[in-house]
């Protein structure tokens, strides 16, 4: 598939059965309808939606892209609804998880500042590909894996 590929969102859910949408969060509730059956979206704006939603996901496992990562703006949409004390966390991934199932890291290293330069301590930063929700708590959980 490619980014240029319109579908509705209805007709990405059959492309994409391994994802079940339970609470469609990142679809327009006020439009639903047209949201998911009539408006054309491309393969990114479906996944990004996902990420936005609570979802169940069959075992299988599908690389992440090099390309998507959870922005800002995402981040503000996913936490407008949620109350001031919830906890965040993220999802601790060991590095054979990644090997084994062959998910980038799309790392980035900076230098730790509170150890200065001589030599330098680098911390290692993954980017956060989605989130988690569940129905027994109001926490955020961000994960770095699809």
């Amino acid at each position: 598939m490619s980014d240029k590929e319109l579908y509705t969102s209805e007709e990405w859910q059959k492309l994409k059965p391994e994802i079940e949408i339970l609470d469609p969060d990142g679809w327009d509730r006020q439009n639903f309808e047209f949201s998911w059956h009539q408006e054309r979206i491309t393969e990114a704006e479906y996944d990004r939606r996902i990420m936005m939603s609570t979802v169940g996901m069959a075992p299988v496992m599908i690389p992440a892209t090099e390309d998507f990562y959870m922005t800002v703006g995402d981040l503000k949409k996913l936490i407008k609804k949620m109350p001031d004390d919830a906890k965040v966390y993220y999802q601790r991934i060991e590095d054979v998880y990644f090997e084994k199932h062959e998910w980038s890291k799309s790392s980035v290293f900076k230098a730790d500042p509170e150890y200065g330069d001589d030599p330098p301590i680098y911390d290692e930063y993954t980017r956060v590909y989605g989130s988690n929700r569940y129905k027994d708590d109001t926490n955020l959980y961000l994960t770095a894996h699809y």
